[in-house]
């Protein structure tokens, strides 16, 4: 994220649950990021995706079919949008035999996952 889509400013789309959106989309954190060239921009889940941005980058903690469906289609139009988090990595957190393999793969030492 070298150059932002709209020059010195970077555009950040935000799709979050209306509960996270009250827990971390503080006033104080819009104004700290907007002071330092940053725009946290809520992207409206009654919109196409698709149809929204430009975005410098999309952050997300959605799971639903639809809104993958959105997000894989955004990413084929807008390939340089950094999307956090990626979906194919989420699907590896929310199967739950993937996660716990992962874990088990880190070989720390008196750590056990369970059956």
């Amino acid at each position: 994220m070298s150059e932002s889509l709209a020059g010195n400013r970077f555009l950040i789309g935000y799709a979050l649950s209306s509960q996270k959106i009250n827990t971390f989309m503080k006033d104080s954190l819009v104004i700290h990021a907007r002071d330092r060239g940053v725009d946290l921009i809520p992207i409206d889940l009654d919109k196409p995706l698709i149809e929204q941005g430009p975005f410098d980058c999309v952050i997300h903690k959605l799971y639903d079919t639809e809104w993958r469906k959105q997000l894989e289609e955004f990413s084929l139009q807008s390939p340089t949008t950094l999307i956090i988090d990626p979906v194919n990595a989420v699907e590896k957190l929310q199967n739950r035999v993937s996660m716990l393999e992962f874990v088990n793969e880190l070989k720390i030492e008196h750590l056990e996952t369970p059956l």
